[in-house]
């Protein structure tokens, strides 16, 4: 599991997110200058994907208002795609 400071990378705010991935990217260049074997940067540059991928559903999230307390009862009203239901009576 992906740590920074202690804490999964699941946990990261944004801005732990920004700071992680800018230790990420030292650490690679560190290790591109001292000829690293390919198969290390490869690790670092995967590591530095996870973050970014972390940065977008963080910003997804808030774009789409999910943590915020009043999401489910708007999800409830939205009601997209569902089908009201049919009575069994025909008249």
């Amino acid at each position: 599991m992906l740590t920074y400071k202690d804490k999964p990378l699941e946990e990261l705010t944004l801005m732990e997110c920004y700071e992680f991935e800018k230790e990420l990217l030292d650490k690679l260049s560190k290790a591109a200058r001292s000829q690293f074997s390919n198969q290390i940067l490869e690790q670092i540059n995967s590591y530095i994907e996870l973050v970014r991928f972390r940065k977008v559903e963080i910003l997804e999230r808030e774009r789409m208002g999910v943590d915020q307390p009043d999401y489910a009862n708007k999800q409830k009203a939205l009601n997209i795609g569902d089908e009201p239901e049919q009575t069994d009576d025909i008249e």
